[in-house]
């Protein structure tokens, strides 16, 4: 969070805040999407991996497997996993990591908050 010279408050580098009704509670539906290119032709596995930050334990795994047909292995393609709903135990930050073959290929972060 910052403030700029007016004193409003930003959110910076967040793609979302979520509300939730309460904590504990269930957030969702949720979907993530992963916009990648230049991967090999043929089968591949990727997992969308949340953490708490400051944790290198997961909290969740999103696994998913595609095959990469030869025509876009040089291509841009939009991978997604959707979840219909997620128990949370607490609001606050979350990272969200994109990993291809186990290897991260990319990270944000998103927050999980109560309405009121």
């Amino acid at each position: 969070m910052e403030t700029d010279e007016n004193g409003d408050l930003s959110l910076k580098n967040v793609v979302e805040v979520l509300p939730v009704d309460k904590v504990p509670g269930d957030v969702g539906p949720l979907t993530f999407v992963a916009f990648v290119r230049n991967l090999q032709p043929g089968p591949g596995e990727g997992a969308f991996v949340l953490r708490t930050p400051g944790n290198e334990e997961p909290i969740g795994r999103l696994p998913l497997e595609m095959e990469v047909p030869p025509g876009l292995a040089a291509r841009q393609v939009a991978l997604q996993v959707t979840v219909p709903s997620m128990p949370v135990a607490s609001g606050g930050w979350f990272e969200l990591y994109f990993e291809w073959q186990g290897q991260p290929l990319a990270a944000n972060r998103f927050a999980i908050g109560v309405k009121g």
